[in-house]
């Protein structure tokens, strides 16, 4: 959150939750994107969006960040 500067899946919205659920099932953004019946593009605006909200430089960061929640 704010205060702490730790990372907090409140500020995502409710696809992004959707897609950071389906990368921790270990699917990929083209499995993703046929998943949810988007575009791959799609995918990787979400995945992009998701590391810059939580502050997190890559998907391992995003795993281990959700893997600890």
């Amino acid at each position: 959150d704010e205060e702490t500067g730790k990372p907090d899946l409140n500020v995502l919205s409710r696809r992004e939750l959707d897609i950071v659920k389906l990368i921790k099932e270990g699917l990929s953004s083209r499995e993703i994107a046929l998943r949810l019946d988007i575009s791959l593009k799609t995918v990787e605006v979400h995945r992009f969006n998701i590391l810059k909200k939580l502050n997190l430089k890559n998907t391992a960061a995003l795993v281990n960040f959700i893997n600890a929640q």
